[in-house]
């Protein structure tokens, strides 16, 4: 298993990057999951855990914009091999605050946190500075399904994030 951490914004809010492993030669299946992250302004850490669901000598790891006009940047990407059971994101969330003001999120599915406590949809919770928040989904939907996409249009690595 690896874990990708990495700093991430978007030119424009409600951006989507996608990350997943990828068979290096045809037919070019999934080697796991496909992970799905929100983009937007201001910059954000992520972090993900991939895993291959099978042996390939040739395997690449995917950073895909299915957005065509999309301008992302990344910045202190860190790949490393780690030994961890990967959860699936359709039930845990994870918000962190990596900055020196409050962080407000827009909750768009029924969660709970450690406590019980519940966050309907539609709601928010605001994230400390330097802290972080972990929800539990209560109703888990199946994850869409997502093919292969083309060519990455547009992407920066410049001043940003």
């Amino acid at each position: 298993m690896y874990r990708i951490r990495f700093k991430a914004n978007s030119d424009q809010p409600n951006r989507l990057l996608r990350v997943y492993l990828r068979k290096w030669e045809p037919d070019y299946r999934f080697l796991g999951k496909v992970i799905d992250l929100p983009l937007g302004d201001p910059p954000r850490q992520y972090e993900v855990l991939v895993a291959a669901t099978e042996i390939e000598a040739r395997s690449l790891l995917i950073f895909e914009l299915p957005n065509a006009s999309q301008v992302v940047w990344l910045a202190d990407v860190e790949l490393q091999t780690v030994d961890a059971e990967a959860t699936d994101r359709a039930v845990v969330r994870v918000e962190t605050n990596p900055a020196d003001t409050p962080h407000l999120v827009a909750l768009d599915e029924e969660y709970t946190d450690a406590s019980g406590q519940l966050f309907p949809a539609g709601s928010s919770i605001t994230v400390k500075p330097w802290g972080s928040q972990v929800l539990f989904r209560t109703r888990i939907a199946p994850l869409p399904a997502v093919t292969p996409g083309g060519v990455v249009n547009a992407v920066s690595f410049q001043g940003r994030p």
